[in-house]
């Protein structure tokens, strides 16, 4: 079983396939999620943990395209869980 770092990271690397392949989606919400999502990957590089408002940011994002993008929805939703899984 990989650990919850481990998975996040992973979970990470597929949101990120998901938003390059996101179709008719704003660029201006792409570019803000994969800010967010660069700076919360950073900050796990460098082992500093992340922000709870940094999650809560994306989670804002989220219910921002949840509609129009249910895929990319969930998985930044597994991104959270991630993050929960590793006590943020």
């Amino acid at each position: 079983m990989p650990d919850p770092t481990q998975k996040l990271h992973q979970t990470l690397l597929e949101l990120a396939r998901q938003l390059e392949h996101a179709e008719d989606m704003d660029p201006e919400l792409r570019a803000e999620l994969r800010q967010r999502l660069d700076a919360l990957r950073a900050r796990l590089d460098s082992g500093e943990p992340a922000e709870r408002p940094l999650l809560e940011g994306i989670r804002a994002l989220t219910l921002r395209f949840e509609a129009s993008h249910p895929a990319l929805a969930e998985a930044v939703g597994a991104v959270a869980s991630a993050l929960a899984q590793i006590g943020i």
